[in-house]
C-alpha cells in the first residue's frame, strides 16, 4: 500500500510516457490487487507498478489454497496421510496451467488478461507444495543434479524458444515451454535447499550479507521498477532495449537498496537481522530457529 500510494504521488508529478494506469480507478485497483482483472492489462498497467501483476497472483493463490488443500487432503486423500496419491493430485492441479494457457491460445473464451491470472500459474505454486511433500519423505537431491538444472532452464528461457524476448510475443507451444523451464528454474533452486544436504549454496544464501540483503528483498521488489525508470530516463538516459544491462542492474540495485532499507525500517521495525547457521531455517517475524526438519509454514 505504502509503495503503490508513492508511486501514484510520483508519478503525479512525473511524466514517464504513456501511464494508463495512473487514474484513480487505477490506484483503487493496485491497491487491491485487482489490476489484473481488467480485459487488457496493459490499459491499466502503471509505470512504476508493472511488476506488482505477480503480486495480485500470489494473493489470488494464498485465497484459494483452503480450497485446494481441502480438496487433495480431505477429498482426494479422505484425511489420511498419502503423499503418493498427494502427489498424483498435485500433478493434476499441475495440469490446469497447459490447459488454461490452451484455452487463452486456441479460443475466444478468455481476455487477454488471462494470462496473467492464477490458473496461468499455478505449476509454479503446486512445483512448491510437491517440494513440501517430498521434504516430509525425506527425498534428497544433489546440487550437482539440481544446480546445472536450474543453470540450463535459466539460459533456454532467456532465448526465443520461450518467445519474443523484447516484446512478449509468443505461440502456444513458445509458452508452454516458457512456463515449464520457469518452473524448473523455480523447483530445482529451492530443491537444492529443501532437500539438499549441506552445500555451498546454501552456505553463500546463510552468510551475513546475503542475508541482510534477503530481509529487504521484498522491497527491493517493490521499489526497483521506479528506481529502474528514474536510472534510464534521467541518470543514464537510456532509451528502452538500450545500453548496457549489466550497467542498469548495478545503478538500480546500489540506487534502491537505500530506499528499501528504509521502507523495510519504517513499515517493519521489530524485524531484526541476523544470519541463521547453515542448516537452520528461521522464523520470519521473531527470528528463532526453526530444525530444518521441520515444515515449511
Amino acid at each position: 500500500m505504502v509503495v503503490v500510494l508513492v508511486a501514484f504521488a510520483l508519478y503525479q508529478f512525473r511524466d514517464a510516457g504513456p501511464n494508463p494506469g495512473h487514474t484513480w480507478k487505477g490506484l483503487l485497483e493496485h491497491l487491491t490487487l485487482t489490476q489484473i482483472y481488467e480485459p487488457v492489462y496493459f490499459f491499466v498497467m502503471h509505470q512504476g507498478l508493472t511488476q506488482t501483476w505477480s503480486l495480485a497472483v500470489e494473493f489470488a493463490f494464498y485465497a484459494a489454497l483452503p480450497l485446494l488443500a481441502g480438496l487433495l487432503l480431505a477429498v482426494l486423500c479422505k484425511g489420511i496421510w498419502r503423499p503418493g496419491l498427494l502427489l498424483v493430485g498435485l500433478g493434476g492441479l499441475a495440469a490446469v496451467t497447459p490447459v488454461w494457457l490452451w484455452l487463452q491460445h486456441a479460443t475466444d473464451w478468455l481476455p487477454t488478461s488471462a494470462g496473467m491470472w492464477l490458473p496461468a500459474h499455478l505449476l509454479y505454486f503446486v512445483g512448491g507444495m510437491a517440494l513440501a511433500v517430498l521434504q516430509v519423505l525425506g527425498a534428497r537431491v544433489r546440487l550437482l543434479i539440481a544446480g546445472p538444472l536450474a543453470v540450463g532452464s535459466f539460459l533456454l528461457v532467456s532465448t526465443s524458444i520461450a518467445g519474443d524476448v523484447t516484446t512478449g510475443d509468443a505461440t502456444l507451444w513458445q509458452t508452454l515451454a516458457k512456463v515449464a523451464l520457469y518452473a524448473a528454474v523455480a523447483c530445482s533452486t529451492v530443491a537444492v535447499l529443501v532437500l539438499g544436504e549441506s552445500n555451498g549454496f546454501q552456505r553463500l544464501l546463510s552468510s551475513a550479507p546475503v542475508v541482510r540483503l534477503g530481509e529487504i528483498s521484498y522491497e527491493i521488489f517493490l521499489l526497483h521498477v521506479i528506481i529502474m525508470e528514474i536510472v534510464m530516463a534521467s541518470v543514464l538516459r537510456w532509451p528502452v532495449f538500450t545500453g548496457s544491462w549489466i550497467a542498469v542492474f548495478a545503478v538500480t540495485l546500489a540506487l534502491t537498496i537505500p530506499p528499501a532499507w528504509l521502507l523495510h525500517r519504517w513499515t517493519r521495525p521489530g524485524w531484526t537481522t541476523s544470519a541463521p547457521r547453515v542448516g537452520e531455517r528461521t522464523d520470519r517475524c521473531r527470528r528463532q530457529p526453526i530444525l530444518a526438519s521441520g515444515s515449511r509454514s
